[in-house]
């Protein structure tokens, strides 16, 4: 993994951020995490799991992707929302982790 940033893409309602933050945090090669929550729900979480590998908190899922260009992102958020979040992080080129269920109906993760 050439470029060390991972973004976490999530929203209230997510599952196991808690697991993933202190993750991220232990994996050595991993020296940056984004995190993007437009509800904010998780800002408190990630500065207290992540220290100083959380190098920005934001509010909007591209915003964050296009700034930070992490190598690959975490997508956890309620499954009505995954393929979604899921699209926007393919499209800005990045590799994806999906919490599952990434989606409600089938046809939603078709294209992806």
């Amino acid at each position: 993994m050439s470029n060390s940033t991972v973004a976490v893409l999530t929203d209230s309602g997510a599952a196991h951020l808690d697991g993933y933050f202190t993750g991220l945090a232990q994996i050595e090669r991993v020296t940056r995490v984004v995190v993007a929550d437009p509800s904010g729900a998780s800002e408190q979480l990630a500065k207290k799991l992540l220290g100083a590998k959380l190098a920005d908190f934001g509010r909007d899922h591209h915003k964050t992707l296009t700034d930070h260009t992490p190598s690959m992102a975490v997508v956890t958020t309620e499954a009505v929302q995954g393929a979604s979040v899921i699209r926007t992080a393919l499209e800005a080129n990045v590799h994806v982790l999906a919490e599952k269920p990434s989606c409600v109906r089938a046809e939603d993760f078709e294209q992806l």
